[in-house]
């Protein structure tokens, strides 16, 4: 799955070639490493939240985990309709909500799975609840670059998820799909 994902890649190496020169790669190498290293600790409790704003940290997640992330969701999503016996959307526009998600990995595995599963979606709604927005410009050209028949629509929204206030403000009542991706990978172990 990096076809999808390719294109943001381009984009995003070439805004650090520009703004680094010859350090980007090292930058690159040094983030992934600090990115593999926070994830090995995802138990530790008290300890920051991984830092995915700077150029380097959103590049080298692109390249290391999007791909993995997407491929992830499209066969959890293959397994829950096999397990059901059944399709797992039965409206051709649907609503789908992100709890984190940073650059639409979750969604391009969605998209890959109602292409091959015989699911009559002809429109997704993605909206994306993030602390910072700071993925918002990465997942909207993940989502610009996504070839599809499906209609694909994004919103970003800043929502801090430990904001009760925030939290409450969400209307879930028409959405067909909720991921919590950030969460499950990086808190659950807390």
């Amino acid at each position: 799955m990096m076809d999808e994902f390719e294109q943001t890649l381009k984009k995003l190496h070439s805004s650090g070639k520009k703004r680094f020169g010859d350090e980007w790669i090292r930058s690159l190498e040094q983030r992934r490493a600090i990115l593999e290293g926070a994830y090995a600790r995802l138990d530790e409790t008290d300890r920051d939240p991984i830092p995915y704003g700077s150029l380097s940290a959103q590049t080298a997640y692109v390249f290391a985990y999007a791909p993995a992330r997407a491929e992830y969701t499209r066969q959890y999503l293959l397994r829950h309709r096999e397990a059901f016996a059944a399709r797992l959307f039965v409206r051709p526009h649907i609503e789908v909500v992100s709890f984190g998600g940073g650059p639409a990995s979750e969604l391009v595995g969605l998209v890959r799975y109602l292409e091959g599963a015989d699911e009559a979606v002809e429109k997704i709604n993605y909206v994306v609840h993030d602390k910072d927005g700071e993925w918002a410009e990465v997942a909207t050209s993940v989502v610009n670059a996504l070839e599809t028949e499906i209609n694909v629509e994004i919103r970003y929204e800043a929502t801090d998820v430990a904001s009760r206030p925030g939290m409450s403000a969400i209307d879930l009542s028409d959405t067909d799909l909720v991921i919590f991706s950030y969460i499950m990978s990086e808190l659950a172990k807390v």
